[in-house]
């Protein structure tokens, strides 16, 4: 049984500290252990265990899935990116302004 210091639960985990507190008050991560007046630990198998648990990332390729249709795609363009717009429709920008 080897036991864990928070660096090397951060280290294996890739999450931070707070994560790891606050995970571990919600019951959501292995309990530390007091090893001393100041000192806590993890027990290794505990933090493997939480690991295997963890669901996988459903491994599909970008392109079998549709890319999500951009806020400005679905309202249209923007007045200012419509080159057929007059000057006097598009909105007053600061690069705009006459002089």
């Amino acid at each position: 049984m080897k036991l864990l210091r928070i660096r090397e639960i951060m280290d294996i985990t890739g999450l931070s500290r707070m994560t790891i507190y606050r995970m571990e008050k919600t019951g959501d991560f292995p309990n530390r252990r007091r090893l001393g007046m100041n000192s806590v630990a993890w027990i290794e198998g505990e933090v493997n265990t939480w690991i295997e648990t963890r669901p996988p990332i459903p491994t599909t390729s970008c392109r079998e899935q549709p890319a999500p249709a951009s806020a400005n795609a679905q309202r249209g363009a923007l007045a200012w990116e419509s080159p057929n717009l007059p000057p006097t429709q598009r909105p007053i920008r600061a690069h705009n302004r006459a002089p």
